[in-house]
């Protein structure tokens, strides 16, 4: 379930991509195209990464019959092929910090958000980025300052849900 969970996540932010660029186009339509390609380039990366993961399965799934591979060489593509996801999505995610930089930007410029909320989804951005730029340039690169950064994405998620509701002119 969980790869078809991901799939659905890639699936969604190609239609959040194109929410996003409508709501920010006013404020700058060529940043806001750019940004909005990017999160649907963040998509496709992911969907291609998450086939690694589908990889895995198979594998794991073979791993009861012996008689295909040998136990030790079994582990090793089964390894292979995770660490193949894991860098896929390191390289998605720092595509995607580059959009939430870029987001967070626009939200700030836009004029109805408040600043400090673009503000944290820069934040955001650069924790993302640092992240996946230190794992894809050091093995043992081990920080996860996405986890304390997100808010940013998280607050901008809840405000747009909340005026969705309510009304931008309320």
């Amino acid at each position: 379930w969980a790869v078809l969970l991901f799939l659905i996540v890639a699936i969604l932010d190609v239609i959040v991509a194109w929410g996003l660029y409508l709501v920010f186009k006013p404020v700058n339509h060529e940043l806001s195209r750019l940004t909005g390609w990017l999160r649907v380039v963040y998509a496709a990366m992911l969907g291609t990464a998450i086939f690694h993961l589908l990889n895995v399965l198979q594998l794991v799934g073979i791993g009861n019959d012996l008689a295909i591979l040998d136990p030790q060489r079994l582990q090793i593509q089964t390894l292979l092929a995770f660490q193949s996801f894991q860098d896929g999505w390191s390289m998605s995610l720092l595509v995607f910090g580059i959009h939430l930089l870029l987001l967070g930007f626009l939200t700030f410029k836009s004029g109805y958000f408040p600043k400090w909320l673009g503000i944290l989804v820069v934040v955001a951005g650069m924790g993302y980025v640092i992240d996946s730029a230190g794992k894809i340039l050091s093995a043992s690169y081990d920080l996860n300052l996405a986890a304390y950064t997100f808010l940013g994405e998280v607050l901008l998620m809840g405000w747009l849900i909340w005026r969705g509701v309510k009304g931008f002119d309320s």
